[in-house]
């Protein structure tokens, strides 16, 4: 009996002393697999977040690259419009008028330094702001400039100054870096200048920094030290002089919280402007985020073991397998959702800077600013009505606010002209389409986007660009924004185009069906348009003022203040009730400029508008022909030639007046080719008379 229960005790003890080897060796092995989690995953995330830096300095340094060759491109496409203007103003005046053109032109276009010279001689020049020598900057190739000779002597010269790009390059790269944003407040980017590859104090100069603006023109010296004696700025330096870029390690003050933690930052070399653009991470961050998994972790372990603790005898090889494969599952999970919470960020900061270039295009062109919103709203509304699935309607709706992107690089002169293009501006204008296609495409998350506005120009017939897709080659996301982009063009104004009704706007849908536009979307875009009209968008005040401003740079006589015969056209095409037109033909002003000099037929031009401006409160007043004018009147006004000729005082001139009176009722929809030509005939009648 006693041998019996002294069997029983020593199996007992046996079994607990099994029991209790059993539980030390998993607690032993938890401890281990948790530790090996541990430096497992801060690896990971260390390697990830490098990885992550690396890529938003490497995503500013493409966009201060592109900006820098944009910029010089679009001032160099500027410097020859401005050229080829001036060589034609200037030709065939004497010198003291080339001079005062000069320098209105200058005063009106502050960027540019104009120089008119005969020989080494220089008759005159205007020059900018920003220039600070001027034979420094006609010898240095970051000057944009143009030389042309006027006559066999005079020769034109015409220059932005390197300042003068560089501010505008330096200006344009630093907003678009303003837009940049990131989840934690410790990650930004800042920009040092080196003035002196070689070290030493005052060997760079902070000229950006996205959250310290006050640290802008600080001097920087390689020696100085963090907290433990690293110098952090010549590690910096020797990296940049070796490789062109570098990761470095240092202490630095947290903006969260007032303490000094360790960083590590990615620095990369900009070459044009020396520049080395540079972003970091605290790497306590890092442990944070680690020690917040592992605990996670650890309480799954806990959970884990207190179950071994119930099935100890017959699970525990396999509950140990079980861990193991627990534990890698879970760093592999770990990691795959840290890569996908910076995917998730990378499009956002991409998505923001791309809204950041629209946003200036839109600053640019009020019409592109309301148009694609409109086109956004429209497309939506067809896409849904086609059954279009939400994934790619939200796709088709960010494409259709995006697909003017390109006007980006389109010239000033001709995204904000008012008037009507001509064949070649129409051409460099078209190219807005590869342009809006290849800011797109370079950003993975946005080719389905960078797809769609490729083909936004194209023709169901196969006519359009830039590929000539016809059918159903073109995509039906394109389709859709083919259609609304055109319903939005016909019914909105523009400067040289009164917008079409709602009604014979759709009536042009349904009539270019099949040729233009897709049969398919246009039988669902109808009734869908019908039933929402026309999208009314809020101007800007400011922006109608900048509009007016600008109309007037194009449509007013320089001189008279008078509008120019290029407005013609646009009172004919928006004023139908437009019923009387005189045309007055003064005659002698040849006589009369040798007489008095150009200067003297200046102020009696000025003289005369004044004086119809008096004489015709309520009509329309243009200088046409150098040295006629036309009136226009919504309502017949009667008037003589012996009246006018007293009126304008022109006896004592030695002017000759002629009138022409245009009854513009008689004509249906007169323009401007109408008049002209009425007027050739009078003219013609006059000679023979």
């Amino acid at each position: 009996m006693k041998h019996s229960v002294s069997t029983l005790k020593t199996t007992r003890l046996t079994i607990l002393a099994f029991t209790a080897i059993v539980i030390a060796v998993i607690a032993y092995a938890v401890v281990v697999l948790e530790q090996r989690y541990y430096d497992v995953s801060q690896q990971n995330a260390e390697s990830i977040k490098r990885e992550h830096i690396a890529d938003i300095v490497n995503n500013a340094y493409a966009t201060a690259r592109y900006t820098f060759e944009h910029v010089r491109s679009d001032y160099s496409e500027r410097i020859a419009d401005h050229t080829e203007t001036l060589t034609a103003l200037l030709q065939g005046l004497p010198v003291s008028s080339q001079c005062r053109l000069i320098n209105a032109y200058g005063r009106s276009n502050l960027r540019l330094t104009l120089l008119l010279q005969q020989g080494e001689q220089i008759l005159c020049q205007q020059q900018s702001a920003w220039l600070t020598d001027l034979a420094r900057d006609l010898n240095n190739p970051q000057s944009i400039s143009r030389e042309v000779m006027i006559d066999e002597q005079t020769k034109l010269t015409v220059l932005y100054s390197a300042e003068t790009i560089d501010s505008i390059t330096q200006t344009t790269i630093f907003r678009l870096f303003d837009t940049y944003a990131f989840a934690n407040e410790d990650v930004y980017l800042w920009i040092n200048q080196i003035e002196d590859f070689a070290g030493g104090e005052d060997y760079a100069i902070r000229v950006y920094h996205q959250n310290l603006p006050e640290s802008v023109g600080q001097k920087l010296s390689t020696e100085l030290t963090d907290i433990i004696g690293n110098k952090p700025y010549l590690e910096e330096l020797n990296g940049i002089n070796q490789s062109g870029e570098t990761f470095i390690q240092y202490y630095f003050k947290k903006r969260s919280e007032d303490t000094f933690s360790q960083k590590v930052s990615f620095a990369k070399l900009f070459e044009p402007y020396n520049w080395v653009i540079a972003s970091g991470i605290y790497v306590d961050d890092v442990e944070e985020l680690v020690a917040i998994e592992t605990a996670t972790i650890h309480n799954e372990f806990i959970a884990v073991l207190v179950t071994l603790f119930v099935l100890i005898a017959l699970l525990a090889i396999a509950v140990t397998v079980l861990i193991s494969r627990l534990s890698r599952a879970s760093l592999q999970r770990d990691k795959q959702t840290i890569e996908l919470l910076h995917q998730k960020e990378d499009v956002e900061n991409y998505r923001q800077v791309l809204f950041a270039m629209l946003d200036i295009v839109e600053k640019r062109d009020s019409y592109t600013a309301g148009h694609t919103r409109r086109v956004a709203a429209y497309a939506a509304l067809v896409a849904k009505a086609m059954k279009v699935q939400q994934p790619e309607l939200n796709v088709l709706y960010e494409a259709a606010i995006l697909h003017d992107i390109g006007k980006v690089s389109t010239p000033d002169t001709i995204l904000l002209k008012p008037g009507r293009l001509n064949n070649d501006e129409y051409t460099i204008i078209r190219n807005h389409v590869q342009y809006s296609y290849d800011f797109l495409k370079r950003i993975s998350a946005f080719r389905a986007h960078a797809e769609i506005v490729r083909h936004h120009h194209e023709r169901h017939d196969g006519q359009g660009y830039p590929a000539g897709l016809a059918g159903d080659e073109i995509p039906l996301l394109s389709q859709i924004l083919i259609v609304v982009d055109a319903f939005d063009a016909m019914t909105s104004s523009r400067l040289y185009q009164q917008n079409m009704s709602l009604k014979d706007a759709i009536n042009e849908l349904i009539m270019l069906s099949g040729a233009q536009f897709s049969p398919q979307v246009v039988q669902a875009a109808v009734p869908v348009l019908k039933q929402h009209g026309v999208i009314e968008t809020q101007t800007d005040q400011m922006q109608d003022s900048l509009d007016k401003v600008r109309m007037a740079y194009y449509f007013q006589d320089s001189l008279t203040g008078l509008y120019n015969q290029s407005f013609l056209g646009h009172v004919l095409a928006q004023n139908n009730n437009a019923t009387c037109c005189y045309f007055l033909n003064i005659t002698g002003f040849s006589d009369f400029n040798k007489r008095h000099g150009w200067h003297g037929g200046d102020k009696k031009l000025l003289e005369l508008s004044h004086r119809l401006k008096t004489i015709f409160p309520y009509g329309t007043l243009f200088r046409v022909f150098g040295s006629d004018f036309l009136v226009v009147h919504a309502e017949h006004c009667e008037t003589s030639k012996d009246e006018l000729f007293e009126q304008l005082n022109l006896a004592k001139s030695g002017l000759q007046l002629r009138l022409f009176h245009m009854n513009l009722s008689t004509l249906n929809n007169p323009s401007i080719d109408d008049i002209t030509h009425a007027i050739e005939i009078f003219m013609y009648q006059s000679l023979d008379s």
